[in-house]
């Protein structure tokens, strides 16, 4: 191909591009937009702002609430569960301390409910090596002193004292907040 024809072929590409791009134009000026659509659009646009406001109101809150121990070591487990124990499904509750003989806070005792899976799988395992990995597994804790393994696989959660102190002072001063 010579120089004359390729300059001949890109003067006709360009002149398509011109005529495609005035024709897009007239149809983009031919669209009429309903005056409903324009409006909801608005309404959208409002809402959306003001559901961003919202979701950074509710984010500087999260962070006021006061903490539910059961709900949130439960989570803490699950999650320790899940890690040690990835193909089963367990349903962990943390409590409060019932035994009057314990000196802790509060208890767990899932791991008698994930030995008796994993057996029923072949992977026979004790209570106690169960308790022993998902404690491993829970890691830094700072609302917690320490945990303990205690009898057959029990996991026992000691608060921190001063930590206590500072929920109660909040409670004090600021009420009881969901």
């Amino acid at each position: 191909m010579t120089f004359t024809q390729l300059a001949k072929q890109t003067s006709s590409a360009e002149g398509e591009i011109a005529r495609l791009t005035r024709e897009i134009q007239n149809l983009e000026d031919s669209i009429q937009t309903d005056p409903d659509i324009t409006r909801l659009e608005t309404e959208n646009n409002k809402l959306r702002y003001q559901l961003s406001h919202l979701e950074r109101a509710l984010e500087a809150e999260k962070g006021k609430r006061m903490i539910s121990f059961p709900s949130f070591f439960g989570k803490r487990l699950k999650s320790a569960v899940t890690t040690a124990y990835p193909a089963m499904d367990i349903k962990v509750e943390v409590g409060p301390n019932l035994n009057k003989n314990a000196k802790c806070d509060y208890q767990c005792s899932s791991a008698f409910l994930i030995a008796k899976e994993a057996g029923k799988t072949g992977k026979k395992t004790n209570p106690r090596e169960v308790a022993t990995a998902l404690n491993a597994q829970l890691g830094e804790i700072d609302a917690l002193e320490k945990v303990e393994i205690t009898g057959p696989g029990f996991l026992n959660f000691f608060l921190k004292p001063s930590f206590v102190c500072a929920q109660v002072q909040d409670i004090l001063l600021n009420g009881v907040r969901p």
